[in-house]
């Protein structure tokens, strides 16, 4: 049995020589000792330096606090996870860890050190999942007196709403964040509470909260603090621009609605508002506000705020999940389709200039793009100059690496060899946020605002999503109304962010999987390939997970660890116990079970159906089959841990680990063979992994790939050929991060290789002038014979309109002449002269139908004509 954690002098001086690299490498950031803890060893298996970024470390350097030798950072690694890195099966049961239960009670000793006690003074909520946890210098009493100054009410909170709430407001103070300053000199910063926008849910007390988790910053504020983020080069690699989002940490005091100031720990997004740029102001929702804090803890910190992240470039990928879940709408074939574009172009981009333009496209920072530009342009210089380039036969530009990154590390391919992942350039990974104070009456429920990085997405419908999320339903199509703003409103400014409406029975973020806008990111898709699918993703209802299967509230968990509730340790043996096991189990059992109730319906209809068609649609039924709905009904019940949900959870694990349900266990080892009753997820899976062990058995790229790709390049001078490769990928590039540079990149690329010495060979009526015999030497010559060429084609367009005017009037006499025909035959029919008239009928619509042909050919030549002429223009 461990007794605690003995550090050697040795392993402490290891980490002090790491600590004192870092800050010399950066001496802007503040750092702690960090040690890795291997329980089944029973011996400290690594140390380190980590950054010491939270409210906490600043309140006690504000108070004169050696934060380098007073505190360190404990990593427990308990050594059961399996090759996937999933813990065993029984984990989810959450039993109690005795051997690192008694290390956070015990502590970590020093050897050689005075007071060479630290023991545990907290954790962030990450850093609890992962075992990763804060040690001070010092006994376990004398820490819980120091968090009782600074949050009063946590045995309170502990009593009241049970230990997980205390360890997640606590975990508040720990959150990984970059502390700043605020403004001090250039008038107040004023910190008060703003309205939210609540409304009643139906049949029930409870409220829905539109706003939930985002308020408002002044541009004047959001100014400075991007000005601190640059200073302290947080923003390095993405675009200069003030953010217009920021996800934060407070703790200070705060103007409430009452007129009552108090001080308050916080969490949540500030969204920018532009229509302040006179004062500093930070806008809170009710939502935003947590436990409360001490007026010491408020005085301190509320001259400070904790920025965890801001928006910026994110770009969208189909993830596993995202993809199990759309199988119950879009066609299997649709999302292979998809899946495989992406990989052929990362295994052809060390050779194919078009699949490593493709790639470049992808990314949210231009220098891949500018590397691939640089080729391609000099590529057309060449071609124009007529004068090949020896160095070809010599070395390879840095460019040409930079853009195809070689095989060994191929770009775009996930390392994870247990999910998929498809990048997507129609697509955003975004912060939600919502604005009543200028949208309440502007975007209703079922409607939002994208914006993207350089303004509003022109597409009118998205398909929105957030993770985790377990059902159909959880996948949203909305109305986008971003491009119907004017361009003064106060929203036109805002990048990297979608607005949610306010309006409406239900907010759009809570229909997904219980989302908030306290800091959740939403995957926005507008790929067309999708979309074309968005009346069948519609069809799915939003689930309810806050009501139980009869429609009535269920109520969140108070989870109870000791009897003894005065006990201040409680909260030691609940951090004991919590990781991020459940989540994994959660998300396995949903794949497994997803493919349960499709096995049981193989073995029993096999002999009606045949068709491996069914069969591949049969395979996916299990995304909306009872089990998941009840899992997903499960979910937040889990994350309480109510032990009933725990039941019922390991019911459904059961299923899915029966070997007449499901072939393969929820944590067993990954399988590398394809099999007729995979589902679709395991397919593309599959597809990824072959694709990343032959891209690692393959060396980097080559002098051989670079002049097979320079030759290709070459190719692209064609301008026929450019277009006719463009054709297949022009929506790609449309909805790139870099859709501006590609659309210059690309015109000026046409015009250097149209001017070119050796044109390239243009059907008629151009091949006159592009000729041998006759070369274009500047694009203003070009652009003269070009005219000429124009005006003897217009003169024949005369011609060929006067021929139309001529053959429609000819078709106006015919009708006329059908018409008259008509009436004579049935004349003569009536009066007996004769007895049939189909013979009469089919003659007439036969010379009908000639004049029309006719008539509907020359308009067709002419406008094929007339679009070749401009187009070649």
């Amino acid at each position: 049995m461990v007794e605690g954690v003995t550090i050697s002098v040795t392993q402490w001086q290891r980490a002090t020589e790491a600590l004192q690299e870092r800050r010399k490498e950066q001496p802007k950031k503040r750092w702690i000792r960090h040690f890795r803890y291997d329980l089944q060893a029973g011996k400290i298996s690594s140390w380190n330096a980590k950054e010491a970024s939270a409210l906490f470390f600043e309140y006690e350097i504000c108070s004169g606090v050696d934060i380098n030798n007073n505190y360190i950072l404990l990593e427990i690694s308990d050594g059961a996870d399996d090759a996937d890195g999933v813990k065993l099966y029984q984990s989810f049961k959450y039993q109690n860890d005795p051997q690192r239960e008694l290390i956070l009670r015990t502590g970590v000793t020093i050897v050689g050190e005075d007071c060479n006690l630290f023991s545990l003074i907290g954790a962030s909520n990450s850093g609890v999942q992962t075992h990763s946890y804060v040690f001070r210098r010092g006994s376990l009493a004398e820490n819980e007196r120091l968090m009782l100054e600074l949050m009063p009410n946590l045995r309170r909170l502990e009593l009241s709403k049970g230990v997980a709430k205390r360890i997640k407001y606590q975990g508040l103070l720990f959150s990984g964040a970059q502390v700043v300053d605020l403004p001090q000199d250039d008038g107040p910063v004023h910190v008060l509470e703003i309205p939210s926008v609540e409304r009643k849910r139906p049949y029930s007390d409870a409220t829905y909260d539109f706003t939930d988790g985002c308020g408002l910053i002044s541009i004047k504020l959001a100014k400075f603090l991007h000005k601190k983020i640059l200073g302290l080069g947080m923003s390095k690699g993405h675009s200069s621009g003030v953010p217009s989002v920021f996800h934060i940490r407070y703790a200070g005091q705060i103007r409430k609605l009452t007129g009552i100031a108090g001080g308050n720990i916080c969490k949540g997004v500030f969204l920018v508002d532009y229509r302040n740029d006179s004062t500093y102001e930070m806008g809170f929702r009710k939502s935003m506000l947590k436990e409360t804090v001490s007026s010491k803890c408020a005085s301190v910190l509320g001259r400070k705020i904790g920025i965890i992240g801001w928006s910026k470039e994110s770009p969208g990928r189909l993830s596993q999940q995202l993809i199990c879940l759309l199988t119950a709408s879009v066609p299997p074939q649709v999302l292979q389709d998809m899946q495989n574009q992406q990989l052929k172009a990362v295994e052809e981009a060390v050779t194919d200039p078009m699949s490593a333009a493709w790639l470049a496209a992808l990314e949210p920072k231009p220098g891949t793009w500018y590397a691939f530009q640089g080729l391609l342009l000099g590529a057309a210089r060449e071609h124009q100059s007529g004068t090949p380039d020896t160095s070809v036969q010599k070395d390879a530009p840095s460019s040409y690496f930079a853009c195809t990154n070689g095989r060994s590390h191929p770009r775009h391919l996930s390392d994870n060899l247990t999910k998929v992942q498809v990048p997507l350039s129609s697509a955003r990974t975004l912060f939600g946020v919502a604005f009543p104070e200028t949208l309440s009456k502007v975007i209703k429920e079922g409607e939002c605002i994208v914006m993207l990085e350089d303004g509003p997405l022109e597409d009118k419908v998205v398909i929105v999503s957030r993770s985790p999320s377990y059902h159909p339903g959880d996948v949203r199509v909305l109305h986008n109304r971003a491009s119907e703003l004017p361009d003064n409103h106060p929203v036109a400014k805002l990048t990297n962010c979608i607005i949610f409406g306010t309006d409406g029975n239900r907010p759009d973020a809570d229909k997904m999987g219980g989302g908030d806008l306290d800091g959740d990111r939403f995957l926005i898709v507008w790929d067309y390939r999708l979309i074309k699918y968005r009346n069948k993703i519609q069809a799915y209802e939003a689930q309810d997970y806050d009501v139980d299967s009869s429609g009535n509230e269920r109520k969140r968990a108070m989870v109870v660890y000791s009897d003894d509730q005065t006990n201040n340790s409680d909260w030691i043996h609940a951090a004991a116990m919590l990781d991020s096991v459940m989540l994994g189990a959660i998300e396995n059992s949903y794949y497994a079970l997803a493919k349960v109730r499709t096995d049981a319906e193989l073995h029993s209809r096999l002999n009606h159906h045949t068709s491996h068609a069914f069969l591949y649609q049969l395979k996916e039924f299990g995304v909306i089959s009872a089990e998941i709905n009840e899992l997903n009904q499960l979910f937040s019940q889990l994350i309480d841990r109510k032990p009933a949900a725990l039941e019922s959870f390991e019911t459904l694990c059961k299923k899915a680990y029966n070997p007449q349900h499901a072939k393969k266990s929820l944590i067993g080892p990954i399988n590398n063979s394809k099999s007729e009753h995979d589902a679709l997820w395991e397919v593309m899976l599959l597809r990824q992994k072959e694709l990343l062990a032959k891209m690692r058995c393959i060396s980097s790229a080559s002098q051989d790939d670079y002049i097979i790709f320079h030759a290709n390049l070459q190719k692209l001078c064609d301008v026929n050929y450019l277009e006719h490769r463009l054709s297949d990928i022009q929506f790609h590039f449309g909805a790139s991060f870099h859709r501006k540079k590609i659309s210059r990149t690309l015109e000026q690329f046409r015009e250097l290789a149209i001017a070119s010495k050796e044109p390239t060979t243009i059907s008629s009526p151009f091949a006159t002038v592009m000729n041998s015999n006759d070369v274009c030497v500047t694009y203003s010559q070009f652009v003269k014979k070009m005219d000429a060429i124009l005006l003897e084609a217009n003169a024949e367009m005369s011609k060929t309109m006067e021929l139309i005017r001529s053959q429609q009037q000819r078709r106006l006499e015919t009708i006329q002449r059908q018409k008259q025909l008509h009436a004579s035959i049935v004349r003569r029919f009536e009066s007996g002269e004769i007895e049939s008239v189909d013979d009469e009928v089919e003659a007439c619509r036969k010379i009908c139908e000639e004049l029309y042909i006719k008539v509907d050919d020359a308009k067709h030549h002419v406008s094929n004509y007339k679009k070749s002429l401009v187009e070649k223009k």
